[in-house]
């Protein structure tokens, strides 16, 4: 079983580098939980989103999911503030 990192914390309106935040590598596979009430939305990327444009994946309260391996970079806000749980899969 992985390691288990820190929650991200996610600001309201503020796109997130879930990489950066973590410290896992760019390009792992991640699963990405949202642990809060609020909607969040994750964009694969090697720049932040602009806000209000389509392409994010939408996870709801409790819901997970998983990227690609080698993506450029991955990005998670949520428009009222939320927080995440990433773990590596390996």
């Amino acid at each position: 079983m992985a390691d288990t990192l820190p929650d991200v914390v996610l600001p309201a309106k503020t796109p997130v580098d879930l990489y950066a935040a973590t410290g896992i590598t760019v390009g792992a596979k991640v699963n990405v939980e949202n642990i809060t009430s609020s909607d969040v939305r994750v964009h694969v990327g090697s720049v932040a989103p602009t806000m209000g444009v389509s392409g994010a994946s939408l996870l709801l309260p409790g819901q997970s999911g998983e990227n690609t391996q080698g993506d450029s970079g991955l990005w998670a806000w949520s428009v009222t503030g939320g927080a995440v749980q990433v773990v590596e899969v390996v």
